[in-house]
């Protein structure tokens, strides 16, 4: 890895989002600008619907210009996509300097958090009661115990 020697750190694995920077919706098809220098992409639909609206043509990820002739469709996460399928609990996918990729589970928000403001000062963070009541979450499986409720199995 040329950069690795070059700054002493070698990159293990990157994680890279399924999901578009424009829309926070799966990508169908993930395209990137030709001299954009990352790896995550937006969903092409969305980047030329938002800018044919507004018309700035810039890349959602590092702010480079991207025209309709510098947008590439990338093959690589595209065959991530169509590999996984409309599974949905997968959001993002780890790739190995190999290129070899895993998926990481969407992980269960097993607490919610709600701001309350107060005389401008930080928000004051209020967890859920045991069972998720407050926003209607239900751990699934939940188990009780003679002793009252029960934590995540």
């Amino acid at each position: 890895n040329q950069l690795g020697n070059q700054t002493g750190v070698e990159q293990t694995s990157i994680k890279v989002s399924l999901k578009c920077p424009l829309s926070f919706k799966r990508i169908t098809f993930p395209a990137r600008g030709r001299e954009c220098c990352h790896v995550q992409c937006f969903d092409l639909e969305s980047y030329l619907q938002l800018n044919c609206e507004r018309g700035t043509w810039k890349c959602p990820v590092c702010s480079n210009l991207v025209s309709l002739d510098l947008i590439e469709v990338d093959q690589f996460i595209w065959g991530i996509l169509t590999t996984i399928g409309k599974t949905n609990d997968v959001e993002e996918v780890m790739i190995d300097p190999d290129c070899h990729w895993k998926p990481v589970p969407a992980l269960i928000q097993a607490v919610s958090v709600k701001a309350e403001a107060e005389d401008g000062n930080f928000p004051k963070i209020k967890k859920l009661d045991d069972e998720g009541a407050s926003a209607g979450f239900r751990f699934p499986n939940r188990r009780q115990s003679s002793g009252g409720a029960a934590g995540p199995p």
